[in-house]
């Protein structure tokens, strides 16, 4: 996969990504499916990698609070929630 150089698509990126393994993984823990995402989506800039991230972790989370719903359904509300994962991240300091 080429490097992402956009924050927004990162985060849909990796939300598809993280869903695809957590279908394919039914009880994956969120360790995996980070280390999944990691590896397989890159990027040069550290606020995209933040982006990716985030996405992956909002998105397991949010899937798996509602594990009822659709992926087209979750990635709708991922492309919502963009604009908050990424202010998150820019209000974000690393100690």
């Amino acid at each position: 996969m080429d490097k992402i150089k956009d924050v927004k698509i990162g985060v849909i990126v990796s939300a598809s990504k993280t869903l695809d393994y957590m279908n394919l993984n039914k009880y994956s823990t969120i360790e995996e499916v980070m280390r999944y995402v990691i590896d397989l989506v890159h990027a040069d800039s550290e606020f995209v990698k933040r982006g990716i991230i985030a996405s992956a972790n909002f998105t397991y989370k949010y899937k798996t609070k509602n594990y009822l719903l659709r992926d087209k359904e979750i990635l709708k509300e991922i492309s919502k929630a963009t604009d908050r994962i990424i202010s998150e991240i820019e209000h974000f300091e690393i100690a």
